[in-house]
């Protein structure tokens, strides 16, 4: 991920908040022959670690309690520190791309983390969609544009995480 979407320029330890992105394709195959059911795709991703330390980066923010210093607790309904947006659904090949498309192309924040660990992931998934029955044979991609924010002071070295897309 980088600073500014340019590619280029990589974050630096700074006091205050900085937003990382990048952008990935995501691909779905349907060969199954028959389109009577359908199919959906989600997303998940896990909290990022530090390749050095092992710290945690969280899609979620841990709360501090400004008064006291006393850690909160994490929640995600407060503070998101992660979005994902997906581009629209595009034939590879197969049948026409909006039959019987449902497709998201909303951004989404995690939601649903409760720990800072390195395998926590957020719950629900997000929701990258898919096509009802009688359409999705063949093959489809979507551009996942993820948006990581790094709060304040946080400690230069590389992070890494894992997104999962699911197809059922």
């Amino acid at each position: 991920m980088t600073v500014n979407e340019d590619g280029v320029t990589s974050p630096t330890v700074s006091a205050t908040d900085q937003n990382v992105s990048c952008t990935t394709l995501a691909r779905f195959s349907d060969l199954r022959g028959i389109s009577t059911v359908g199919w959906n795709v989600t997303a998940t991703m896990t909290n990022f670690q530090g390749a050095t330390d092992q710290t945690i980066l969280g899609l979620c923010r841990n709360r501090i309690n400004p008064a006291t210093g006393e850690q909160i607790g994490v929640d995600c309904n407060q503070v998101s520190d992660f979005n994902l947006t997906p581009g629209p659904m595009q034939r590879v090949s197969g049948q026409p791309v909006n039959q019987n498309l449902d497709d998201v192309t909303t951004l989404q924040k995690a939601l649903g983390i409760t720990n800072l660990t390195a395998t926590e992931t957020n719950n629900p998934p997000f929701q990258l969609g898919g096509y009802t029955a009688g359409g999705g044979e063949g093959a489809y991609q979507k551009q996942l544009t993820l948006v990581q924010t790094l709060p304040a002071y946080t400690r230069a070295q590389a992070y890494n995480a894992t997104l999962t897309l699911t197809i059922a």
